[in-house]
């Protein structure tokens, strides 16, 4: 029937071409620490929300990997935020607390803060943090942990859920890793076991104190803010 075609996205789902509203309404920019990994993972994201007909237009999401770390990202983010005339918007900066001291990893989340106040909240800079690494969050899709273990070691683990459902070996670099963990992992299981591990700790620590948090992540914050944008057969799986 005329206007009424039914086209067929990435994903095999067809969906009934819809009237599209031509303003952007909600806009993500998104700071990686990493220059591989984090941005492949969350560059799938986004093209998932953009190929889901609904939110064409609507929803935009920027991913940049900076190769900074703890502060120093919140600070490149409001600085290419200024730059670029940008006056709304959510800001999300994602990093590891790796090696980096303590108090720089600490005192992310107020900086953002006080960046926020600066845009008299029309600009809202939130920090999505890993302790150790965001191989955590990764695992978290195939079981719960919540002993501090090693870099290597969650890379052997995820190696070894790789290789149980057919992959290859975990790889910082592998475009694959959002599906491989949407389709062999479970999202859902990995976002509640994210908050079971920070129930263990008082909101102080939690937004102040991070560091003290080995391991934890609040990666999962930012995964749920996108999952509501995927189409229906894949935001299942996540919400």
């Amino acid at each position: 029937m005329e206007g009424r075609k039914l086209t067929r996205n990435r994903y095999g789902r067809k969906k009934r071409k819809v009237g599209i509203r031509n303003v952007v309404e909600n806009t993500y920019y998104i700071f990686c620490e990493g220059e591989k990994t984090e941005p492949l993972y969350f560059r799938e994201m986004a093209n998932v929300i953009a190929h889901n007909a609904i939110y064409k237009n609507v929803v935009q999401v920027f991913v940049k990997g900076t190769g900074l770390n703890t502060t120093g990202i919140v600070e490149y983010a409001a600085r290419f935020i200024n730059e670029n005339g940008i006056t709304k918007g959510s800001v999300w900066c994602v990093f590891d607390k790796d090696d980096f001291p303590a108090r720089k990893f600490d005192s992310s989340s107020k900086l953002a803060n006080e960046y926020t106040k600066k845009t008299n909240n029309l600009v809202q800079y939130q920090i999505a943090w890993s302790n150790e690494c965001i191989e955590y969050w990764f695992l978290l899709h195939f079981s719960y942990l919540d002993a501090d273990i090693s870099r290597t070691d969650y890379q052997e683990r995820l190696t070894k859920y790789f290789h149980s459902n057919g992959h290859g070996a975990y790889a910082k670099n592998s475009d694959e890793l959002f599906d491989i963990l949407t389709n062999d992992g479970n999202p859902k299981n990995a976002i509640r076991w994210a908050e079971k591990r920070l129930d263990s700790y008082d909101m102080d620590t939690i937004l102040n104190h991070p560091s003290k948090i080995a391991p934890g992540t609040t990666v999962y914050k930012l995964v749920k803010v996108l999952a509501k944008y995927f189409p229906d057969e894949i935001r299942g799986k996540y919400l």
